[in-house]
């Protein structure tokens, strides 16, 4: 130690911290979907290599190799490839602070490039076009919801999460505050960045919300705006059935609902 004095942990395997861990991270809220994917991470790529080792022991090169392997022997995304990097930035993070290891070598491990190349997402202003104008046929909420997708830039859970309230007409922005996690099948307090932020709206999302509101005047939303005529969250998969048949209709490429914000 730099003081002369000694500085000690307490040392844990990486299997014991990390069901530790989970743990801990399930009661303090993580959003169980969220939570799950970890938790399959986890147990898929890492404890069978990993797990009987002492945490503080594994070196950076160890886990640059580890990273390297997985593209090649799961075919792991860049993408994928470095969420597993952030869930084990995070679980050494708290290692520290639980004296259970001094450093975290995850830090100094290299982080991938996650090049648009590797989503899928509309190509041209055209099919953004044709598959808006597609999805009116699906029906006002999905339509809603598309636009929201294309126009602001939201991810999924994050507009079915959406409340009359937390769209300012006036102002011309969308609070987001909130995340529909399916696993639980109900909506989080949380996003995905943990805080809330706020969005700009388009002309054009602005006159959507106005057309909306115009179209669902038999059945005012007063909670979650992409819903049903009795109140009831498009769920998850009703949104891909939805989408799926839009993109069809629009003569497009078929890309994930998720990728419309891209």
């Amino acid at each position: 130690a730099r003081s002369g004095l000694s500085v000690t942990f307490e040392p844990v395997s990486l299997l014991d911290w990390a069901g530790k861990w989970l743990l801990s991270r399930k009661a303090k809220g993580k959003p169980l979907g969220s939570w799950e994917q970890d938790e399959i991470r986890l147990r898929l790529y890492i404890l069978v290599p990993f797990g009987s080792k002492m945490l503080h022991s594994i070196s950076t090169a160890s886990w640059n190799n580890f990273f390297d392997a997985l593209m090649v022997e799961h075919e792991l995304s860049a993408a994928t490839r470095n969420r597993v990097r952030s869930l084990l930035s995070k679980l050494y993070n708290d290692a520290i602070k639980a004296n259970h290891c001094l450093q975290n070598p995850i830090t100094h491990t290299e982080k991938l490039d996650e090049s648009q190349e590797e989503w899928d997402y509309l190509q041209t202003k055209e099919e953004v076009d044709r598959y808006l104008e597609a999805a009116k046929t699906a029906g006002p909420p999905f339509w809603l919801f598309a636009m929201i997708c294309v126009n602001a830039g939201l991810r999924e859970g994050e507009a079915l999460a959406l409340e009359k309230g937390d769209i300012d007409l006036n102002i011309g922005r969308i609070k987001v505050a909130k995340t529909f996690d399916p696993a639980e099948n109900k909506v989080m307090p949380r996003t995905k960045g943990k805080r809330n932020r706020y969005v700009g709206m388009s002309p054009a999302l602005k006159a959507a919300v106005h057309e909306f509101q115009r179209l669902t005047t038999d059945h005012p939303r007063k909670g979650s705006l992409i819903c049903s005529d009795d109140g009831k969250i498009l769920g998850p998969r009703t949104i891909r059935n939805l989408h799926d048949c839009t993109c069809k209709l629009a003569g497009i490429k078929a890309i994930t609902p998720h990728d419309l914000r891209h």
